[in-house]
């Protein structure tokens, strides 16, 4: 997945790069049947990264969001 606004932070050297990953409702890589994970990796000039992470939970699929 793409997006315009991360696409020029890299473009302009704001970070490194990004990298959008999907995992399933065991944590596994990949879309599963039920709640799915979607997780945004910003890659830092200095190697650090911030990790943002949304997910489902509870049967009214109330959003979470984690940054790490």
């Amino acid at each position: 997945m793409n997006n315009k606004h991360l696409d020029n932070l890299v473009a302009i050297g704001s970070i490194r790069q990004y990298e959008y990953v999907s995992l399933d409702e065991e944590g596994n890589i990949g879309e599963g049947e039920f709640r799915n994970t979607q997780r945004l990796i910003i890659h830092l000039h200095d190697g650090e990264k911030i990790v943002v992470e949304c997910f489902c939970s509870g049967s009214s699929q109330d959003t979470v969001l984690i940054i790490s």
